[in-house]
């Protein structure tokens, strides 16, 4: 399932995939959905608000929630370039809520479902979000995302996606 969501993820972002749909807005979350398939896929895009680190160029880094079932969703983030090999991807909500994901190539997931969902419920309830990850050039970025509005855009991807 996460091959086929990294495929999904690079099309969409590339503005390769045609089919993709605005759903809405929320604060500085944006809910997508798309056919693939003939299986309904949606999910939350954000970018950052604010990015530091000793990179000199990359593409625009994001931060993904995609709807996996009713109470089950997966996130991905980006930062913008390929990832140092056997490097994690650092999440820090809030200042002190943290979390890792693994990486491969340009993209960073969870380990599982259940982390998956603790990133998502923090999410809800924190007001910024750091993304920190490490380039295969030993560069490093550090993005904050705004989460205002991330929760009534996870309602309302729910709802429109069921």
């Amino acid at each position: 399932m996460r091959k086929t969501l990294i495929i999904s993820t690079l099309l969409l972002l590339s503005n390769a995939a045609t089919a993709q749909e605005l759903l809405g807005t929320e604060g500085s979350w944006k809910i997508y959905s798309l056919k693939q398939d003939n299986k309904k896929i949606c999910y939350l895009a954000s970018n950052p608000t604010k990015s530091t680190g000793t990179f000199k160029k990359r593409s625009d880094p994001y931060f993904l929630v995609t709807q996996k079932g009713k109470d089950q969703a997966e996130v991905s983030a980006s930062s913008g370039f390929a990832y140092q090999k056997d490097t994690d991807v650092h999440i820090t909500l809030n200042t002190k809520t943290k979390y890792r994901l693994f990486t491969q190539d340009a993209l960073s997931w969870a380990r599982d479902s259940k982390t998956d969902n603790a990133i998502v419920s923090a999410m809800s309830k924190a007001s910024t979000m750091t993304v920190r990850g490490t380039s295969k050039k030993s560069t490093f970025a550090e993005d904050t995302y705004s989460l205002k509005g991330f929760d009534k855009a996870l309602q309302k991807l729910k709802t429109s996606c069921q």
